[in-house]
């Protein structure tokens, strides 16, 4: 537990701004996000005892899934971040924008179609691991992670502080 949460505060106070790439972001962005911290207290508290192998044979779906949580932050919290003082705006939207060279409004729409394409990567590397024998701790762990990330995203898309008109 407290591997995972030095872990967590590292990654997090990271100036992880200087990124030109969203092959290089997205897997600092899951981190940063604190979705491996939250996975694993939600393993936690739901008693949730994953294997070794039942983690590896999960993995690029946990990935995939902490893409989406990190990306869907980024993709709501933009109209508040972009004109924020301050010397670490950490966002897909700026990423894509550095990449691509291209204004905000389109790097914001390209963002959310990432966000789509992970999404539909995260169903079909489900259901491949469910095509082959699967223990009920991961079953759990299925329903669990998409409670969480699908309850963020619910989150993210209605919070107040990100309902700024544009």
């Amino acid at each position: 537990m407290i591997e995972t949460l030095k872990s967590y505060l590292d990654t997090y106070d990271d100036h992880g701004d200087g990124f030109v790439r969203m092959e290089d972001y997205g897997p600092y962005r899951s981190r940063n996000s604190g979705y491996w911290m939250a996975s694993y207290f939600i393993c936690w508290g739901m008693g949730i005892i994953l294997s070794e192998e039942d983690r590896e044979s999960i993995r690029e779906y946990d990935i995939t899934m902490g893409n989406v949580f990190g990306l869907t932050n980024d993709y709501f919290s933009w109209s508040v971040e972009k004109d924020q003082q301050t010397d670490r705006v950490r966002n897909g939207v700026r990423v894509l924008m550095k990449e691509h060279n291209i204004p905000a409004d389109v790097a914001k729409v390209m963002l959310l179609g990432v966000i789509i394409e992970q999404e539909s990567k995260a169903a079909k590397l489900k259901e491949e691991r469910l095509r082959q024998p699967v223990s009920e701790q991961v079953l759990r762990y299925f329903q669990a992670i998409e409670f969480y990330v699908g309850g963020s995203c619910y989150w993210h898309a209605t919070a107040p502080r990100y309902q700024i008109p544009e």
